[in-house]
């Protein structure tokens, strides 16, 4: 076996323990039968000094497994440390905006296209769509349309 990997895989363990059990073993007298003079890894050997240890391979792999894992807890928790500075930062240089201002400005935006809809698709346009073609219908509620977008882009009052 040439990698670590291939020989993790061989011996059904996690990778990260074939350097803890090189340390381990290092003092055996077939140590230095563990790994040949090309740098691979003698199988045969690593068996035999797993069972002359009495290795459970599976206990070690889920150890090293989650010694993994704690290595990725704590590179995630440096990634939230590092949202953390950049929200505060974007909030510190004003490009970020308070939640409870976004949510006024939606719900003042919200009434403002429901008072055009109400005020002119119901009580204005009716009587005056009665008897037109639908090009002409089309033509009068682009008003409205304009005046909804209008509506959404001038800035909260």
């Amino acid at each position: 076996m040439g990698s670590r990997e291939a020989l993790a895989k061989e011996l059904g363990c996690h990778p990260n323990s074939i350097p803890r059990w090189l340390k381990q073993f290092a003092t055996d007298e077939d140590a230095p039968r563990l790994k040949r003079a090309n740098g691979d890894y003698h199988v045969p050997t690593w068996r035999k000094l797993l069972e002359k240890y009495a290795i459970n391979i599976a206990a070690a792999a889920e150890q090293d497994a989650g010694e993994m894992s704690m290595h990725e807890i704590k590179r995630l928790q440096e990634i939230e440390k590092l949202d953390a500075l950049r929200r505060a930062r974007a909030r510190d240089e004003g490009r970020t905006y308070d939640a409870t201002a976004v949510s006024t400005w939606i719900a003042t935006k919200a009434d403002q296209i429901k008072q055009v809809l109400t005020q002119r698709l119901r009580n204005e346009l009716p009587p005056k769509l009665a008897g037109l073609t639908a090009a002409e219908i089309g033509h009068r509620l682009d008003a409205v349309i304009n005046e909804i977008i209008n509506a959404m882009r001038a800035p909260l009052r």
